[in-house]
């Protein structure tokens, strides 16, 4: 959530070029509200009676997610908060299963973090309650994160307090501290039903992939693939749940057909030892039976074939293994057949196999010194001559987004684009958190009282808001478009930058 934070008030600092005075109407306002939309109060106390617990204000600059906020931020979560410096606190409650230690240790497991080092402090009781402290250190996108949380278990439930930020700076511990007090045990809970956790959504958007209306580009092995009509795709982490290797996972809803695209290292010797080793690799994962092995194509390219028997967690299954190499990458799809059709249609495959294609040469981002186009992040605009750019995204958003600003002698232009976490029933709400975000940041500094409206951003629906005085014009448009969050800036004395990106600003197949 970090990294969805900093990009905003990124923005904003890099757009603020002129002094102004604050306007304590507005910053009230803006002081209230987690999302745009919202209609809790975010000054207030959190009160859930049916869970039996209040989380109080931490103190100034603390904004409250109330249940419906704090779930729309983080599926299944009942309350949190955000501080003035960027420390994020999430309240969760579950059921009990088995000892409060195993307890913390899977909430640390499903943080998001490589080099991840728990520390678990002692066990407390009080009141037949136990509490259990712990401390989470990890890395996000290269960037130190660190959480900081308090598991607490009353009779069936148990509540998850935790707080992080990036690692560093007193303000992290002092004001994690701050939220974890917070939080407070009332009275006895009426309910034992648990807030159901949102569905998660695939990864959209990975460093070296998107995955945008249905078409998955792989910049780094330089291919496409386009999944024929009954085919769902999911990239990044879900894939890679499924295999280590995976970069693309497929399902075909009415056959159950599940397809892997694989990239593994290609051996010496080339192809064929390539197709054994990934074979091999398979059996000793699976029960599989290695089915003789036949010349054929996979993405127009000689491929080796092999069909079989094999049996997944006690399920037997058919399945296909078809691999090539290509460049310096051995590219394998893998498909299984449901367990109860035991049967794989010839004409899926050939449909499946006929949507990859390689040798596509197109890079992540094409730059000129007028034209810049993002085919990551699906967006493209275009400026007169003069006008200098800076690529100003923040490390935790490398992976899932970009911050580009333009300038020209006073006039700015920053495009924020980011891919939305969750699925599709979020992104409303994360939409109108961005633009509180933005009006947080940007209406302390210009000059106006902001004006919330509508308008068109590459064609699309958008929503304005602006802040216009004399000599100062600064206007932020928000929409999102296949999962992934757009907001363009500018500031100007006139409207000569706003226009600019009406006309300039389009969105990329």
């Amino acid at each position: 959530m970090t990294g969805k934070l900093l990009p905003a008030c990124l923005a904003a600092a890099a757009l603020a070029q002129t002094g102004c005075r604050a306007k304590e109407d507005e910053e009230r306002a803006n002081g209230a509200h987690v999302a745009a939309t919202s209609e809790a109060d975010a000054t207030t106390d959190v009160t859930d009676e049916a869970l039996g617990f209040v989380l109080h204000h931490p103190g100034p600059g603390w904004k409250l997610l109330h249940r419906e906020d704090a779930s729309a931020l983080s599926g299944g979560a009942v309350a949190g908060g955000l501080s003035p410096h960027d420390v994020v606190g999430l309240v969760h409650a579950a059921r009990l299963d088995g000892a409060l230690t195993a307890h913390v240790e899977r909430v640390a497991s499903l943080m998001p973090l490589t080099e991840r080092k728990l520390t678990v402090g002692a066990k407390e009781s009080e009141d037949g309650r136990q509490s259990l402290s712990f401390d989470v250190a990890g890395n996000l996108s290269g960037v130190p994160l660190r959480f900081i949380g308090k598991a607490i278990a009353r009779g069936e439930l148990v509540y998850d307090v935790v707080a992080w930020a990036p690692a560093g700076g007193g303000h992290v511990a002092a004001e994690s501290k701050a939220f974890l007090e917070a939080f407070e045990l009332r009275g006895k809970p009426r309910t034992t039903t648990i807030p159901a956790s949102a569905p998660i959504g695939g990864d959209r958007v990975g460093e070296d992939f998107t995955l945008r209306g249905g078409v998955y580009r792989d910049f780094r092995l330089e291919l496409r693939m386009d999944p024929p009509e009954g085919f769902t795709a999911s990239a990044g982490s879900h894939a890679t749940a499924a295999h280590p290797d995976a970069r693309l996972l497929l399902r075909h809803d009415e056959s159950g057909l599940v397809g892997l695209l694989v990239a593994k290292g290609v051996p010496d010797g080339g192809a064929q030892p390539l197709h054994e080793q990934l074979i091999a690799a398979a059996q000793k994962a699976v029960a599989l039976e290695p089915g003789p092995t036949r010349e054929g194509k996979l993405g127009g390219a000689d491929a080796f074939m092999t069909e079989g028997r094999a049996t997944v967690e006690g399920q037997a299954t058919r399945y296909r293994l078809a691999s090539v190499v290509h460049g310096e990458q051995g590219i394998a799809l893998w498909t299984w057949s449901s367990p109860t059709s035991m049967r794989v249609d010839p004409k899926l495959l050939a449909g499946l196999d006929g949507t990859l294609l390689l040798d596509i040469a197109l890079p992540a981002v094409e730059a000129t010194t007028s034209a810049y186009s993002d085919h990551r992040l699906g967006f493209t605009l275009t400026t007169p001559s003069g006008w200098a750019r800076e690529d100003l995204t923040p490390p935790t958003l490398r992976d899932t987004g970009t911050l580009v600003r333009w300038d020209d002698d006073g006039r700015w232009i920053a495009v924020l684009a980011a891919a939305l976490p969750g699925a599709s029933a979020r992104y409303p709400w994360m939409l109108a958190f961005l633009e509180q975000l933005l009006g947080d940041q940007l209406g302390r500094v210009a000059r106006a009282t902001g004006h919330r409206g509508a308008d068109q951003l590459g064609g699309q629906h958008a929503t304005r808001v602006s802040w216009h005085a004399a000599l100062q014009n600064v206007d932020a448009l928000l929409t999102e478009r296949d999962g992934i969050a757009y907001a363009v800036l500018t500031v100007d004395h006139d409207e000569t930058s706003y226009d600019l990106v009406k006309r300039s600003f389009a969105f990329l197949p």
